[in-house]
């Protein structure tokens, strides 16, 4: 998770404005319970496309895997 957390970051800090970029270092996040920053960034994400529907789905289980039943849907 240190490696993917550190590529996250890498990318992110090249491209803040990518959406795919965002949502997987909200992935690493989550899986480390960086909750807050996981929410951050799946946000950000969102906010750039709308409608990629994958950052919903990482979204989705990380609101499953903190027991956010009610933002899961």
């Amino acid at each position: 998770l240190g490696l993917g957390l550190g590529g996250g970051g890498k990318a992110v800090a090249l491209d803040s404005e990518s959406a795919v970029a965002q949502y997987r270092l909200g992935w690493v996040r989550s899986w480390q319970q960086r909750d807050e920053e996981a929410e951050t960034n799946f946000d950000r994400a969102v906010d750039l496309v709308p409608d990629l529907s994958e950052v919903f789905t990482y979204q989705g289980v990380h609101y499953l895997h903190t027991g956010d039943l009610q933002r899961t849907l």
